[in-house]
């Protein structure tokens, strides 16, 4: 057991950070922006200030408003909601649960996700700011009943959301679906990709595998490459959003796709949906391990990252066989700056992952406004090519101003999101970083466990 402060550091495990915060009774924490001293702040800083330390020179750190952090009461459960720049609303993003090996990884997905959130959503012409959920998945030979355990540790999350007061709405992402987000939903009503029959907009992989596929579409036009037609391509991950995208690639007669998953069972769905691609020799899908690197070698013309994130680096890059990189996975780049511009550098053309991949937060952005059963006409804009805030003209506006200032495309789409994440709601300017000031002052987050 810990037992005291000094044996605390950031890569300290998630179970053990637990039982340094129950050890303390810290029951929830709040990592934040000062804005009158112009630095990082934690609650409880004698106890948690290495945290604190840790990001006041981490280029993660992108003077988020407000990162909250519980254990859940029912679950034991560690979870944070993650809120990056709110001037254009609420913090909106998806909560990811996943296992992470220590608490500099978790803290740092959760910072760098919500970021790339609010990069989206402005992109995306949301009113929405940047926000993002992380929890950490325990392995299941720790937890006896695994499925009640995680519908409490949903409890948990839908009492954490109520009691941010609605500067952060969250969503489906990695290792949550549709059934747990309603789970959530019962528990608060800042909660979005819920079912259908709740008047939600259910699971949002396929669009934002149809806005994926309209990026690659793009791309292909501003390089004069054509179109889909007589493509290869190259696709690491075969889950939710993969499969529907490499359907589009298939129908729009692309002549080779190879597709990897380190999963095996979601290697096995995808082969049996489109068995006849595979008998033609037009599909290969290989079941690969963890350490295998052989996708990023494939002679194609297109490599399309839709699994994790962080997989082009100084190590992978150099392996890249493609003309462009265009995917769904969130934060592909190791460091943005620098991994740019080694691709601009080999001559690659990279998909910024935030103006691709936007059509999941699209999906179910404004649920409370109704919906259609059938082409919402507030997701279908986004995919027409003559609307200057769809993805077809963003991505090639992004292209072109890279190509004009000789920059890597990282850059141009930078500027692009940071200039439109500043613009303030016009009904409610300031609202939300008020309702996070607010937060921070509370008695019960500050002085919790002193």
């Amino acid at each position: 057991m810990i037992k005291n402060m000094t044996s605390f550091t950031l890569d300290s495990t998630p179970n053990d950070f637990k039982k340094y915060l129950q050890v303390n009774n810290i029951t929830r924490l709040i990592l934040y922006y000062d804005d009158k001293s112009c630095s990082i702040k934690v609650s409880h800083e004698t106890k948690l200030f290495p945290i604190a330390d840790y990001f006041s020179n981490h280029t993660d750190w992108q003077n988020h408003e407000g990162c909250f952090i519980e254990i859940g009461k029912r679950s034991g459960a560690l979870m944070g909601a993650f809120v990056w720049r709110t001037n254009r609303g609420q913090g909106c993003g998806g909560v990811r649960f996943r296992n992470y090996k220590n608490i500099a990884e978790y803290f740092r997905d959760g910072l760098r996700l919500s970021l790339g959130m609010g990069q989206k959503n402005a992109c995306a012409g949301l009113w929405s700011g940047g926000g993002k959920g992380a929890v950490h998945a325990p392995d299941r030979s720790e937890i006896e009943d695994y499925d009640e355990w995680k519908k409490n540790m949903c409890l948990d999350y839908g009492d954490l959301l109520s009691s941010i007061n609605g500067c952060y709405v969250t969503a489906e992402d990695m290792g949550m679906n549709v059934s747990d987000l309603d789970v959530i939903h019962s528990r608060s009503r800042f909660t979005t990709c819920i079912s259908n029959s709740l008047g939600g907009s259910g699971n949002p992989s396929v669009p934002t595998a149809r806005g994926i596929f309209t990026a690659i579409g793009a791309v292909l036009d501003w390089m004069q490459m054509g179109s889909v037609d007589g493509k290869t391509f190259a696709v690491q991950g075969a889950g939710n959003v993969a499969s529907p995208l490499i359907g589009h690639l298939l129908n729009g007669n692309a002549s080779k796709v190879i597709c990897v998953d380190v999963n095996a069972e979601a290697i096995a769905k995808l082969s049996s949906k489109f068995k006849t691609y595979i008998e033609k020799g037009v599909l290969f899908a290989k079941h690969v391990g963890f350490s295998d690197e052989s996708i990023f070698s494939e002679q194609v013309d297109v490599f399309c990252p839709c699994a994790i994130g962080d997989v082009l680096n100084p190590k992978t890059i150099p392996l890249l066989n493609c003309k462009v990189v265009c995917g769904a996975a969130n934060n592909q780049l190791g460091i943005p700056d620098r991994d740019a511009k080694l691709l601009k550098e080999r001559n690659i053309i990279y998909v910024v992952d935030f103006l691709a991949n936007r059509m999941g937060v699209v999906n179910c952005a404004d649920e409370a406004y109704g919906r259609f059963e059938k082409n919402d006409p507030k997701n279908e804009r986004h995919f027409d090519k003559n609307w200057d805030e769809g993805i077809w003209k963003t991505v090639q506006k992004c292209l072109e101003e890279a190509k004009e200032n000789d920059v890597d495309t990282v850059t141009a789409a930078l500027k692009m999101a940071e200039e439109k994440s500043l613009v303030n709601h016009p009904i409610w300017p300031g609202r939300f970083k008020a309702i996070i000031n607010e937060l921070v002052n509370e008695i019960d987050w500050a002085n919790d466990g002193v």
